[in-house]
Formats: structure tokens, C-alpha cells, sequence
């Protein structure tokens, strides 16, 4: 009886493409030379010297302006805080007032003294906001409100319905699931 030895060894592959590992790139000029017969609308291709998601959103990806970046929303808003520099999109309130930043903000720089780097989007004028926080395809929402013990309203798809609602303090909460779920919550 004869015994055959197997050896395992790495393949190794030389192309002229970019290297696409898990669906990445190096660069962001390096989607453009994908091959467009693997490309497919909305593909996601990690760019490792942006740390960011693009996607193809038009074309077949042979040109810059069929990439768009992949953007996603924070979902907290946090009390507006002096000794904190806040990034593009982060969202602060004060007095009642809800801004996101415009584009990164120094230290000190609060939304009533550098309005033009913030962008009001509730509150005010005697006003009571509402906040929207949308979520896609998960178990659990964890909220931050400005407001004391809010009530909570849970939309699966368009639909009401009773979710789980853990209270973590007056103005901290964490919504649970039995499954994954795409929907919003209203507070």
C-alpha cells in the first residue's frame, strides 16, 4: 500500500490590479482600475488610506464619479461640553437647542458663539424637538437624549410596535429585540 504526502503550501498571485482582499484597496484612484466585469451597483469596496467605505453608484466604476464615500449618521446627541472638539456631524444640545457641526470644531467653540459652525436642527423658540434615530437590520438601539425620561416610540418598518426598553439613566436608553430589524425610534 502506497502512502502519498500532501503538501500545503500559500498560492501567490501577480496581477496589475489593485489588491482586493475582502473587497479593499489601497487607495482611492485604485477603484478605478477594478476590473468593471466584477463590478455591480452599490458593491462596497474598503479604501484603506481613507478608513472608509465607498460604494459604486453609478456606472461601471471605470470613472471617479461612479464612487460615492459610504456616510453614516451618529444616532446620539450628547450635552454640549466646553473642553470637547467635536467632528463634522457630531450633534451637541444646549439650552433646550439641538445643532450638528458643519466641519470640525475646536475646543470652546459652542454653538451659540460660532453659529457658522453649527447647524441647528431642533429646539428653540419655545419649540419641544423630537429626535429620529433610524436603525437597519440589527437587535438593540442604544439612545442618548437631551431630554428627561422621554417617551419612547418604536417603528418597525412603518409599523408601532412594543419593543424592549432598558433604562440606563433619565436620559440614557438601550432598545432590545427579539430579531434583527430595520426601523426608527421617535423620542
Amino acid at each position: 500500500m502506497s502512502t502519498k504526502s500532501i503538501f500545503h503550501t500559500p498560492l501567490t498571485i501577480i496581477t496589475d490590479r489593485p489588491p482586493i482582499n475582502g473587497m479593499q484597496v489601497e487607495h482611492k484612484t485604485d477603484l478605478l482600475s477594478i476590473d468593471t466585469r466584477i463590478n455591480y451597483m452599490h458593491k462596497m469596496v474598503w479604501v484603506k488610506e481613507e478608513k472608509a467605505f465607498y460604494y459604486l453608484n453609478s456606472g461601471t466604476g471605470a470613472e471617479e464619479g461612479d464612487w460615492l464615500k459610504y456616510e453614516t449618521v451618529r444616532s446620539k446627541i450628547f450635552a454640549y461640553d466646553a473642553r470637547v472638539a467635536y467632528e463634522k456631524d457630531d450633534a451637541v444640545y444646549i439650552g433646550g437647542v439641538v445643532y450638528i457641526a458643519k466641519e470640525s470644531v475646536a475646543i470652546g467653540e459652542d454653538p451659540v458663539s460660532t453659529p457658522s459652525k453649527w447647524l441647528q436642527i431642533a429646539g428653540g423658540g419655545g419649540s419641544s424637538a423630537q429626535f429620529r434615530i433610524d436603525f437597519t437590520n440589527t437587535n438593540s438601539v442604544s439612545i442618548s437624549t437631551p431630554k428627561t425620561n422621554p417617551h419612547i416610540s418604536v417603528y418597525v418598518g412603518n409599523e408601532l410596535v412594543e419593543a424592549n426598553v432598558l433604562r440606563r439613566s433619565d436620559t440614557d436608553f438601550d432598545v432590545s429585540f427579539h430579531k434583527n430589524v430595520t426601523g426608527f425610534i421617535i423620542v
